[in-house]
C-alpha cells in the first residue's frame, strides 16, 4: 500500500508543465513573513512594557545576575518549553522592553 505522501506527489495538480518555482511569489512571501514577524515582535514588546513592572525587572535581574545561574535558568526554560526559538524570542522581547540589558540576555 502506498503512503499518503506518495499518493499526493503522484497525483500532482494536473499541470505537470508548471514545475518551476515562482520566484516573485517566493520573494514576496519571504518579505511578507519577515514583516509580520517584526510587527509581532514590536507588539509583544509594547505589551511587555505595559504589563511588566519593577517586580518582573527585579526577578529577571536576580535570575541573570550570575552568568552561570543565568545559563542554567536559560537551559531550564528551553528544556521546559521545548523550543530554543521561543526562548530567544522571549529574550529579545525582554531586552526590547528594557526589562533586561543585552549583556544579561547573553548569559
Amino acid at each position: 500500500m502506498a503512503s499518503p505522501a506518495a499518493i499526493l506527489f503522484a497525483a500532482g495538480n494536473g499541470n505537470e508543465s508548471q514545475s518551476s518555482i515562482s520566484w516573485s511569489f517566493l520573494i514576496i512571501s519571504l518579505f511578507g513573513g519577515l514583516a509580520l514577524f517584526l510587527y509581532g515582535m514590536e507588539k509583544m514588546s509594547e505589551g511587555m512594557k505595559k504589563s511588566a513592572g519593577n517586580k518582573m525587572r527585579s526577578v529577571l535581574a536576580a535570575l541573570t545576575g550570575n552568568r552561570v545561574i543565568g545559563f542554567l535558568v536559560g537551559a531550564f526554560v528551553t528544556m521546559v518549553i521545548q523550543s530554543s526559538s521561543a526562548t530567544t524570542v522571549m529574550l529579545v522581547s525582554f531586552v526590547q522592553a528594557d526589562l533586561m540589558s543585552f549583556a544579561q540576555s547573553l548569559g
